[in-house]
């Protein structure tokens, strides 16, 4: 169950006006749990995929073939996520060492070398790349066909 526990101990002298400290950490459980759901099930839809699958939709003619299978675009998507994201956002907090919690409070020292020394907020930069093409390949409007 380490995988609930905080990576540090949450300071004692930490600010008391922290808005982001008002979210539920069961909240923040249960949203993960979705994504990871959804991931699954499109990769089972994607594995399982046939022409004529009546399970995924009702009127399979009307699917756009590219969203079920891999195409460049999965592939860009995939690569985005696995080799620029996700590592940025590991990065930044393994490079914070024990200045990182997820509450509010003072950090020991400044950390400017490796990757702080370029932008400020790395992690939140690796966040953002990993939900916009998450959105990207998940929430297309092109999803049925003509």
């Amino acid at each position: 169950m380490s995988y609930f526990k905080a990576p540090n101990e949450i300071p004692r002298d930490g600010w008391n006006k922290d808005s982001l400290g008002t979210y539920s950490p069961v909240a923040a459980r249960i949203r993960r749990m979705l994504a990871v759901s959804i991931g699954i099930f499109h990769a089972l839809v994607v594995l399982g995929y046939s022409d004529n699958n009546s399970l995924v939709c009702l009127h399979p003619e009307n699917l756009n073939n590219g969203l079920f299978t891999w195409n460049p675009y999965t592939s860009v998507c995939l690569f985005l996520v696995i080799c620029i994201g996700g590592p940025l956002r590991l990065t930044a907090f393994a490079q914070l060492g024990s200045n990182f919690t997820f509450k509010l409070g003072p950090p020991d020292t400044l950390t400017t070398d490796s990757m702080y020394r370029y932008m400020q907020h790395p992690g939140y930069t690796g966040q953002i790349v990993v939900m916009v093409v998450n959105l990207s390949m998940f929430l297309r409007w092109d999803g049925v066909g003509p």
